[in-house]
């Protein structure tokens, strides 16, 4: 369908600028594509057909955090769109720069200094 047809396009796009791309061919899941060159790593949900700006920056609220990396919401910016800064183009990248999520607990800084103390202490 399109929708696959808009994830190669965004796929031949990062690789045309230098970075690694691992398309998640199927999966049903949050992310289309991971994203990595040597000085970041984003998760991308690429998106086709009718969509624009307001939605995708709507959508990137809803999208979860990832330790350690940027959330990005790409689409076909419309010539109907009603966003300010409007200018037509055919990767329309909205980012959540990366950083660690206020909601993340699982390898916090807190939890791993205290699994640091507890290995120590028994070693």
């Amino acid at each position: 369908g399109k929708g696959i047809r808009y994830e190669w396009a965004v796929e031949r796009r990062l690789r045309a600028l230098g970075h690694d791309v691992i398309r998640a061919s199927a999966s049903h899941g949050t992310f289309d594509l991971v994203v990595h060159s040597p000085t970041k790593t984003g998760f991308f949900q690429c998106k086709s057909g009718r969509f624009e700006c307001h939605a995708a920056d709507s959508l990137l609220g809803k999208l979860p955090n990832v330790y350690g990396a940027s959330v990005v919401v790409v689409h076909r910016c419309r010539a109907t769109c009603r966003r300010p800064d409007y200018a037509p183009t055919e990767f329309c990248m909205h980012e959540r720069p990366f950083g660690k999520p206020k909601s993340f607990s699982y390898d916090d800084d807190a939890v791993f200094e205290e699994r640091e103390r507890a290995r120590e202490a028994g070693s």
